[in-house]
């Protein structure tokens, strides 16, 4: 069964630090914002919050989204891609992620093609 569902974490709402020996702030959990979307259309399936250890916040995937419109390119001929926004998610999810966002931006009018970097 393949899940149909992709989380994407948002801004940080909370987060808890204790000091160590040397009296330096360190970071011990973190409350991360997340909206749950259907891979298939896109649309928004849950919103919440989800707290984090260190740990498992460090586990997270940073990528940002790129969107090419199928016609710009540069002096070199080369796909001219445009800065769109940033994701997070969870390690092992990057196949879901991608389909979402491709199916996503297909929606949107002028965008051909996505890319993760």
């Amino acid at each position: 069964m393949t899940d149909t569902r992709v989380r994407l974490y948002g801004r940080e709402l909370e987060r808890w630090c204790v000091e160590d020996e040397k009296g330096r702030s360190i970071m011990r959990q973190v409350e991360l914002e997340y909206t749950e979307y259907d891979i298939e259309t896109g649309e928004i399936v849950a919103v919440g919050s989800e707290d984090f250890s260190r740990e498992r916040y460090k586990s997270l995937l940073f990528k940002m989204v790129w969107t090419w419109d199928g016609k710009k390119r540069n002096a070199g001929g080369h796909r001219w891609f445009e800065y769109s926004r940033d994701v997070k998610y969870i390690k092992g999810k990057g196949k879901e992620v991608k389909t979402y966002l491709k199916n996503m931006y297909k929606m949107t009018v002028g965008i051909e093609d996505v890319e993760l970097r």
